[in-house]
């Protein structure tokens, strides 16, 4: 993929570009390779992150040798971050703790940024107002993410505003469904036994500050509930997916579930049968199996006009590689679009 990148890049013509690079490797089932493997024995994981570390770093010196790395705005992201067993999650999608939602946003603008860490928790849905801002691009306003571009370009702190983040997938095992509502350092998951974690304090999320008796958590975690339900009460998820009654809780998983009770297991029963029918009707002609079209490997798009162009790195499967100077980290502890992936 990076081979077809810098062979598309080698043909720049002086015009603003887009490239967006999607480096999957940092993903299950954890195959690094050999080179990286033997530097990292017992830690695939860890491996594969290097592999991507060492291919954005050929990006970032193909720009230098263009002489386009003074002019190109360089953001490296992951969509979902990875359990490795915290938490009992193997890999991600079920669960709403740190592990996978806490995800790498790297920025390079040389002739604009300054390298710092920024602190304020924010989203990935803010990235794309932020790139068009750093660049003097308008964007259009009926987005739910924010330009961030006033407060990098000033050295300051995002205002904090609160992050959402969801799971539907527990779903698909007739499991609850999942939401989460960050505010500064305070962090809600709703849930049939919800939980409330001061990641300040608890960056591990170990001690749930609605399980100690005596505590006053109460009152924020009635706030956090009741914002959660405003916010999926509006336009969202397709709510047929969205199980009806109490469901096994996702916490369990690594754990072997109770058995289904009555009408759930009825119910579970009839959403698989819905599912297999809508596979078998479509796709190939095989029962039971569809065409559908895979991930993106990346996309490209060039603009018209006289201007910097952009490059954004997204590095798939929770793998953040940062390249060398001009570095600025305003996504630590900012939740992706969602971490099914």
């Amino acid at each position: 993929m990076v081979d077809r990148a810098l062979a598309w890049l080698g043909k720049d013509d002086g015009r603003p570009f887009f490239l967006w690079v999607h480096l999957y490797d940092a993903h299950a089932p954890y195959t690094p390779t050999p080179s990286w493997a033997a530097r990292h024995p017992g830690r695939p994981y860890d491996g594969e992150i290097s592999g991507v570390d060492e291919q954005v770093g050929r990006i970032l010196e193909a720009l230098q040798r263009q002489g386009l790395d003074g002019r190109t705005v360089v953001a490296v992201a992951a969509d979902h971050g990875e359990g490795l067993g915290e938490h009992g999650e193997l890999t991600h999608g079920l669960l709403l703790y740190e592990p996978t939602l806490h995800v790498p946003l790297l920025l390079r603008a040389p002739w604009a940024l300054k390298p710092r860490v920024v602190e304020t928790p924010i989203s990935l849905v803010d990235l794309a107002p932020t790139l068009a801002g750093l660049l003097g691009h308008p964007f259009p306003g009926a987005l739910d993410g924010r330009d961030l571009s006033p407060a990098l370009l000033a050295g300051g702190e995002p205002a904090p505003r609160e992050v959402y983040a969801e799971t539907r997938y527990p779903a698909t095992f007739g499991w609850s469904p999942l939401s989460a509502l960050r505010r500064r350092s305070l962090k809600y998951i709703s849930a049939p036994a919800p939980e409330l974690y001061d990641l300040r304090q608890d960056p591990r999320e170990g001690a749930n500050l609605l399980g100690r008796p005596g505590g006053d958590a109460g009152s924020p975690a009635r706030g956090f509930a009741q914002r959660l339900a405003a916010i999926e009460a509006g336009p969202g998820p397709d709510p047929r997916r969205r199980p009806t009654g109490e469901l096994p809780r996702s916490q369990d998983h690594g754990r072997p579930l109770p058995a289904l009770r009555g009408s759930q297991r009825q119910a579970h029963r009839r959403r698989r049968r819905g599912r297999d029918r809508r596979a078998g009707g479509a796709g190939d002609g095989r029962s039971g199996q569809s065409r559908l079209p895979g991930k993106a490997g990346g996309g490209v798009a060039r603009a018209g006009g006289d201007r910097e162009g952009a490059a954004a790195l997204p590095a798939g499967g929770g793998g953040g590689a940062a390249g060398p100077g001009g570095l600025v980290q305003p996504g630590l502890g900012a939740p992706g679009g969602g971490p099914e992936g």
